[in-house]
Parts: structure tokens; C-alpha cells; sequence
């Protein structure tokens, strides 16, 4: 969302990083977002989806908000996930993993349970009798655990007993009462586990239990890759809730200009058509249009042009570095993610030829045979998905054995490619007028076989740690070569080995940090890392501490 500051144009991209006062002020009130806003606050099962920077942080923020503030509103919980992967190395070298892990999600719903009650005013000596009363422990207890497991450990194993579904609704039932409401909405934020399918699988499970006459849980998820296990059944078990408004929706034009609303006099000296132009640009997702505002807003261009083309670049680039990243969080499917780009790329080219050669009409749609879709190829696609370079549509049929899956490429390559610019000239409001033109009425068909007809895929299986051979099968647990054990490797410790050279500081600050930690959990394992940093680094304290959050947040918006 955005945020002002003494009257200039100054943008915070992420929910969680706005006070309650700043969310609620700045939320936009339209049908789309109202909507989302109803069902995650009514009964029932619901899945809010959509990538990364769709809002659906802010919308279960503000719901929470809603619910704590207005007591004719359903009792609420707010809890985020997005520390799930800190309990990945536990699948590697735990036999009680999954049960860990059912504790830690059931202890976080407790705590966040505390944090309503508090918010409702209710007395902290009812609270502690109740946690008493319904799991035998303190609140500091309860803390005490998640940081624990957090901290890479698998918790007290006494707590394993007293945290159940049982005693968990018996909780529940003390919120209802304490705060005198009829039922309870439980928003679980950043619930798509995607790095982690074992926990995943588990979390749907328990997400399942929650449900009641009187309780309903919402959990946020990505499109595309998420897994939910054979007790979820979407439409049937849970409702799904669009959080990606698509380009193609009447309302978007709207409900992009009132996400910037606030700046309407800071950006009409925007150039003509700039505004407009990165709206598309911005594919439905309300944090990359503040970025692309903010870019340009910030930088010094000698022409409108420059501005437009580098701003489009640096989100162009960043798109596909994190799309790339996916190889190094799942990298079974490095060569599905590489063909995946190679895929997009191709696709975009040819979405943008078929735009410049007619002057009348535009073509955002392609078509792709579902025969000739196979399961490594459907996962490169899901893939593609949860990113945001495709927006996925209904599939339609053309006659016997002739279905297609329709997709829209993100809009911003396609800018890029200079698809909505046949001329040599540069105008943005040319191509905003470009895109607002009649949609063709038959999608570009493409298939893998002409866009990428010499790629083979297949699965990334990990080698040896002896000698180094390839392993026939993710389930084998000796090398059929040498017969050493098969130890996967783990994601979460990858990630903390990645060099300090990675993390968003400056120069010398990593040249300083150098002297004593080589890598980003060389920081995070210290006992006392802003001290070491100090003692070490010659940096002062609040800088340390920066440094430490820096590091902290890197390996969760790693896995986010």
C-alpha cells in the first residue's frame, strides 16, 4: 500500500510493514476489494488466492482490524506462516518432523488468540487461567516453544500432548465467550508452504480440523504450485477467493487509479499516458504498480521515454530473477524452471509480433492444446503462474479433442518488446490507447513443440555425497553406485550459506562484516549477533542492528 510522508510522494510496498492507523487509512474501498473483504469475514472455508504483492497480507490485516474494532463483527485471529521453512531441516534429521510442526502452527494460533483478547480488552489474568485451563501452560511457555522450534530445534517434547485440535477448540470456545461474539473467523496469512510439500499437506490437514459451526479458517496461497493434500477439495471442502484482479476486469483501470488516489495531484506531472501505462504494466498487482511509481518518481530522467524504458527493465529483471530463484529453493526442478523461462520468453516474442502486425486489433490471449500438456510441462506452467507471468483464464473447447488452456502474459515484458509501439517514436499514452483496443476474438494457439521443440524435461534428481552419481528416483535412500545413504539436501540451510556478498547493505559494511562472518547464517547463529557485528564489523549499534534485520528478513522473504 502507500504511505505519505510530510507532504511528498513516499511509498511502503509490503502490509507488514504498515501500522494498524496506516492500513486502515489507506485501504481503497471499491466492489473488488470490498468483496474480498466480505468472504474472508463470512462463514465457511476460504482460500485467498494470488502471487506475491496482490494484497492478500493487507486484506486479512484490515479484516482483523475490522473485527477487533467492532464488536458486531465475528472474534478473530491474525496469524502469518512465513517462518514455516526454519522447521524444514527437521524433515531431513527428525522422525516427529510433521508432529513439530502441527504444535508450532497450533501454538502460533494460540498466541495470535492472545493478542485478540488483549486488543478486546479482556483482563490478562482471565487469559492466563484459560491458557491454564485449556493447555496446562503460560503464555511465555507457549513463546518460549515457537521460538525454540524456530530456532531450528524441535521444542519441548512435553508440549507435544498438551497441543492438540482438541484443546485448540476448547480455546477457541474461551475466545467466543471472552469476547462475547457468536464465531470466529482464523485468517492464516503466507499459508502457502510451496518450498515444503511434506508440511504443506500437513498444514491442510489441520486447516480441515479448524473448521466448525462456529469457527472458519481463511489461509492465503499462491496460484499454481500449491499442494493440499487428499482431504482438500477445492469447491467442494473450501471456496476460493481471487485476490489477482485481471487486466481484462471492467473495474481495473478504477481500482488501480484508487490505489494511487491519494497522489493525484503529486502525479499528474507525471508525462501523459505514464501513470496509465504502468497500471498495465503493473499486471493486476497493487505492489509493483507502487514500485513502478516509485522509480520513476525518484529517478532523474533527461526524457519520458528514458524514465518509462528503464523503470520497465529494472521490473522486467526482477521478475525474472525471482522466477529464476525458484531453482535454488526447488532445485529438482531446475531444468523444468529453465525451460520455463526459455518457454515465457519465446511466448512473449511471439505475443508481441502478433501486435505489431495488426493495426486495429490487440492480442493478450494464447491457447495452449491440453493434449499436448504432459505433468512435467503442466508443472513448468504452474510455475510460471505463481510468479505472475501468466494470468490463468477459463480453458475453452473447440470442437472434439480440442481444449485449450488460456493464459495472459504479464503485460510488462510485453512493453518491453515494444509490442503496444509499432511506430519508432515513443508515446505512452499511444500504447495505453494500444491496450485499451477490442481484445481479439480467437487466442494466439501455441504449443510446446513450436515454441521450445528440442527441450527435454525432467526432474533434478541430487547426486551422491560420495560419488557423485545421480540418483534414479527422489524416494531412493542408497546410491544403486557406491551404496552410501542419500542425505536430501535442505533448502533452509542452502539459503544460510549463501555469502554476505547477497544481502542489501553497503560495500563496506560487507567488507567490514568480512573480517568475522563469511556467510548470512554466520549471522544469524551468533548468540549475540548485533554485538558481534559491533565488536567485529567497527558498526554502530543501531547499523547492527539494521544488518541483523537485513539478514533476517532476506531468508524469509527468501521462501515468502
Amino acid at each position: 500500500m502507500i504511505a505519505a510522508n510530510q507532504g511528498e510522494i513516499a511509498f511502503l510496498e509490503r502490509a507488514d510493514e504498515l501500522d494498524n492507523e496506516t492500513l486502515l487509512a489507506r485501504t481503497v474501498d471499491n466492489e473488488f476489494f470490498l468483496g474480498i473483504r466480505r468472504r474472508l469475514s463470512a462463514q465457511g472455508a476460504k482460500l485467498l488466492v494470488g502471487p506475491r504483492g496482490t494484497g492478500k497480507t493487507h486484506q486479512m490485516r484490515y479484516v482483523y482490524q475490522e473485527c477487533v474494532s467492532d464488536a458486531s463483527k465475528p472474534a478473530a485471529i491474525y496469524s502469518s506462516f512465513t517462518r514455516y521453512v526454519r522447521l524444514e531441516p527437521l524433515l531431513k534429521t527428525s522422525t516427529t518432523a510433521l508432529v513439530v510442526f502441527q504444535c508450532w502452527v497450533i501454538a502460533k494460533i494460540v498466541l495470535s488468540g492472545c493478542d485478540f483478547l488483549r486488543e478486546t480488552e479482556t483482563p490478562d489474568l482471565a487469559i492466563r487461567d484459560e491458557l491454564q485451563h485449556s493447555f496446562g501452560m503460560s503464555e511465555s511457555d507457549l513463546a518460549n516453544f515457537v521460538s525454540q522450534v524456530e530456532g531450528r530445534g524441535a521444542g519441548a517434547a512435553e508440549m507435544y500432548e498438551s497441543l492438540t485440535v482438541g484443546a485448540l477448540h476448547t480455546w477457541f470456545d474461551c475466545i467466543l465467550a471472552f469476547s462475547n461474539r457468536s464465531r470466529l473467523v482464523i485468517l492464516l496469512d503466507d499459508a502457502a508452504l510451496s518450498m515444503t510439500p511434506e508440511y504443506l499437506v500437513e498444514f491442510f490437514n489441520l486447516f480441515q480440523d479448524l473448521k466448525s459451526p462456529t469457527v472458519s479458517p481463511k489461509a492465503s496461497v499462491y496460484p499454481g504450485t500449491s499442494q493440499y493434500g487428499p482431504r482438500l477439495h477445492i469447491r467442494h471442502d473450501v471456496q476460493p477467493i481471487n485476490a489477482w484482479l485481471s487486466i481484462e476486469d471492467k473495474a481495473y483501470s478504477e481500482t488501480m487509479d484508487q490505489l494511487l488516489g491519494a497522489w493525484k495531484s503529486q502525479l499528474a506531472a507525471f508525462p501523459d499516458g505514464v501513470v496509465d501505462l504502468f497500471k498495465y504494466a503493473a499486471f493486476g498487482v497493487p505492489r509493483v504498480l507502487m514500485s513502478l511509481v516509485r522509480s520513476y518518481n525518484e529517478g532523474n530522467w533527461s526524457t519520458p521515454q528514458q524514465g518509462v524504458n528503464t523503470v520497465i527493465e529494472q521490473q522486467v529483471d526482477l521478475m525474472q530473477a525471482e522466477y529464476i530463484s525458484l531453482a535454488q529453493k526447488v532445485p529438482q526442478f531446475a531444468t523444468v524452471i529453465a525451460a520455463g523461462d526459455q518457454f515465457f520468453q519465446k511466448l512473449a516474442d511471439q505475443v508481441a509480433d502478433a501486435n505489431r502486425a495488426d493495426p486495429d486489433t490487440r492480442q493478450l490471449v494464447i491457447g495452449i492444446p491440453t493434449k499436448e500438456v504432459s505433468t512435467l510441462q503442466s508443472r513448468m506452467l504452474r510455475f510460471l503462474v505463481e510468479v505472475g507471468f501468466l494470468y490463468p483464464m477459463t480453458s475453452v473447447k473447440h470442437g472434439e479433442d480440442r481444449t485449450y488452456l488460456r493464459f495472459i502474459p504479464h503485460i510488462a515484458p510485453l512493453i518491453h518488446r515494444r509490442a503496444f509501439q509499432p511506430s519508432a517514436g515513443f508515446s505512452a499514452r499511444g500504447q495505453v490507447n494500444f491496450l485499451a483496443r477490442e481484445q481479439k476474438r480467437q487466442p494466439i494457439r501455441l504449443g510446446f513443440s513450436k515454441l521450445i521443440p528440442d527441450v527435454k524435461l525432467h526432474l533434478d534428481l541430487a547426486e551422491c555425497g560420495r560419488c557423485g552419481t545421480a540418483r534414479l528416483s527422489e524416494s531412493q535412500r542408497f546410491c544403486h553406485n557406491c551404496g552410501a545413504e542419500l542425505i536430501n539436501q535442505s533448502a533452509y540451510r542452502a539459503c544460510l550459506a549463501l555469502p554476505i556478498s547477497v544481502l542489501p547493505i553497503t560495500t563496506r559494511q560487507k567488507e567490514a562484516l568480512a573480517e568475522r562472518f563469511q556467510t548470512i547464517g554466520d549471522i544469524i547463529a551468533a548468540q549475540d549477533p548485533a554485538n558481534e557485528l559491533r565488536t567485529h564489523g567497527l558498526i554502530a549499534n543501531r547499523r547492527a542492528a539494521t544488518i541483523v534485520e537485513k539478514a533476517q528478513k532476506y531468508v524469509d522473504e527468501y521462501f515468502s
